[in-house]
């Protein structure tokens, strides 16, 4: 079972139900997880009581940004067997596409302290629970929804992390969402988003003057390789993804995802010895500490990946080595 975990909008507009039959995400989770998911609900509602209220309707009918479009509506009213989706929500954590909400405008950066305490516990719980076997993230690269993903452990399911990143001419307000819809559907196995509300992905992309952006920001294979088709001489420039066919402006970029755990065991590998705090500090700079790591290197003891030595505390703190 795949689960598909994308973000929310601002754009709330939609005006019809298009769900016969609703179903909360609560359902889905063991009692004292949904009872979790109930008072972060609560409490996120209660700090932002003037950002709630008006309509009523299932997230997917209430949502109309670029990602929520026709094609992605379609998608997930008659989704693939194998596939759950969730969506992460500023005001609600996770909700299903055929969850009843209140109309609300509050932003994940608003409430992000809430959710990132609280929320990757209960993903981990739905993950486990509900026999998920991959999860698929699809956010933007720089909202606050990659780090709820990246604190979640999932019970050891491999997370693929679509974080993209748009350097084309389009405003990437209206150029991101629409390249997530088309995501969406590849990975899902469709071949029916080709369009947007009407407007051919391709469209998106920049002219035939191609700019292949930083090399730190790599395509989803190199920009080099012969998994690329280039369209010049004034055709619109698309990009192939090897896995699915499905094709991409050229100016879209993948922003490579390494889990937190496999960084933490290159590092301990390469320096032996290291604290939490040390290793915090290297993979997120001086800035760095140590409950950014925690759960993840006890986590990596429980699977007998690493052992650590120490009392533990500040006399002594735990050290970290491979295990042998």
């Amino acid at each position: 079972m795949r689960l598909f975990l994308v973000q929310c909008c601002s754009a709330k507009d939609g005006d019809r139900e298009i769900f016969g039959e609703q179903r909360s995400v609560l359902a889905d989770l063991p009692p004292a997880d949904a009872k979790g998911l109930i008072e972060l609900r609560s409490r996120v509602k209660s700090e932002h009581a003037d950002k709630f209220g008006g309509k009523r309707l299932t997230s997917l009918a209430l949502y109309t940004g670029g990602l929520y479009g026709k094609a992605t509506k379609r998608l997930l009213l008659d989704p693939p067997a194998d596939v759950r989706f969730l969506i992460m929500s500023g005001g609600y954590g996770l909700l299903r596409p055929d969850e009843v909400i209140e109309k609300y405008n509050v932003r994940m950066d608003q409430t992000y302290s809430v959710w990132k305490a609280g929320l990757p516990a209960i993903l981990d719980a739905y993950v486990i629970s509900n026999g998920i076997t991959a999860v698929h993230g699809i956010v933007s690269r720089t909202g606050r929804y990659k780090g709820v993903l990246d604190a979640a452990q999932r019970g050891g399911v491999p997370l693929t992390m679509h974080a993209l990143r748009y350097t084309g001419d389009e405003p990437a307000l209206r150029a991101v969402p629409a390249l997530q819809a088309k995501l969406l559907g590849a990975l899902m196995g469709s071949d029916k988003v080709d369009h947007v509300d009407g407007v051919p992905v391709e469209q998106l992309s920049a002219p035939s003057s191609i700019t292949k952006g930083p090399r730190r920001a790599r395509a989803w294979a190199n920009l080099d390789s012969p998994g690329h088709a280039v369209a010049a001489d004034g055709v619109r420039a698309t990009t192939t993804h090897e896995e699915t066919g499905a094709r991409f402006p050229m100016n879209t970029y993948f922003i490579p995802h390494e889990p937190l755990d496999r960084r933490l065991l290159d590092e301990i590998g390469k320096q032996p010895s290291l604290t939490e705090r040390e290793l915090a500090e290297v993979i997120f700079g001086p800035n760095g500490y140590q409950q950014q790591v925690n759960p993840t290197c006890r986590s990596l003891l429980a699977r007998g990946l690493v052992e650590r030595r120490g009392e533990g505390g500040p006399g002594d703190p735990y050290r970290y080595y491979l295990k042998p």
